[in-house]
């Protein structure tokens, strides 16, 4: 399969590689695509400091508007390991917050040593994983939707908002996601709550993400179809949520800039005043599938 490849739009410290398959270079809005990624990849560039390179393959077919897939790089060990990782990448309130409320011991997987898990894009970002040539996984569009590519259009009348779906997979590629128990635990696991001090791995109404020990409720998980880890929409605004519809824009918010910088990114921007917003969120999906709603 042919491949081209592209680096990142911004130059900075935390840099995309991205592959597009022969599939997504014939499509005919390919320039259009190759903006509206390069326009992604320039926000999370400018937003987060860290030293790697992240190396993304972009594809498409019928996926249900959007799929992430992270490569079978992912670093695996126990929690201790994790938070050990998370300790001494803190860098930020954000994250002396996030670490101070981490439990002492294993909330989910009592003595086991290789329960817990990081996408290598996350690993690398916390040092796991020190390769900056490892593959980090495919993003899948789906091709048999319209979408609006325009940044300065992106709630245009009966499309998608393309930017929107990037935003929401490469997140979860960089460490957004939420596997089955079967398959292990990962560091936004630890900061998933249905009540202050109560950590709560499964899907079910009421959990919701938090990173100073459930005392405050940022955004409320998604408990219908769709992947865990995504957001129940109650910002429709939100990139993270589980899903969108035609005609709505997205953006991101403090809330999604906080997810990523708890689990292991370095904000470069001034830090938001993130537990001053109350209940104020945004989201979008897992290693599946992300919903449309039409």
């Amino acid at each position: 399969m042919a491949c081209l490849s592209a680096a990142s739009a911004l130059a900075g410290p935390l840099a995309f590689n991205i592959t597009y398959t022969q599939a997504v270079q014939n499509d005919a809005n390919f320039v259009s695509i190759q903006s509206a990624v390069n326009y992604v990849t320039s926000e999370y560039s400018a937003m987060y400091s860290d030293p790697i390179t992240l190396n993304f393959t972009i594809d498409e077919g019928a996926v249900g508007l959007g799929q992430s897939l992270f490569s079978n790089n992912y670093w695996r060990g126990s929690y201790a390991q994790l938070t050990a990782a998370l300790a001494a990448d803190s860098k930020t309130a954000n994250d002396a917050l996030a670490v101070a409320s981490l439990p002492a011991t294993d909330p989910y997987f009592s003595g086991c040593s290789n329960c817990w898990y990081a996408t290598s894009a996350d690993a690398k970002a916390l040092g796991l994983i020190t390769d900056q040539s490892v593959f980090d996984g495919t993003y899948t569009f789906d091709n048999t939707v319209s979408y609006t590519y325009n940044p300065a259009n992106r709630g245009a009348s009966g499309l998608f908002d393309f930017i929107g779906v990037t935003e929401h997979e490469f997140s979860e590629l960089m460490g957004r996601t939420s596997q089955s128990s079967a398959f292990g635990a990962n560091a936004l696991d630890i900061f998933r709550y249905t009540a202050p001090g109560v950590n709560q791995f499964n899907q079910v109404s009421g959990a919701y993400f938090s990173f100073n020990n459930g005392v405050t409720n940022l955004a409320g998980y998604n408990s219908g179809s769709g992947d865990k880890q995504d957001l129940n929409g109650a910002v429709a605004t939100d990139p993270f949520n589980a899903s969108t519809g035609p005609g709505q824009a997205h953006a991101l918010n403090t809330v999604d800039l906080s997810t990523l910088d708890v689990i292991g990114y370095d904000l470069a921007v001034p830090e938001p005043a993130t537990f001053a917003m109350g209940l104020a969120g945004f989201g979008l999906l897992l290693l599946r599938k992300r919903k449309a709603a039409r």
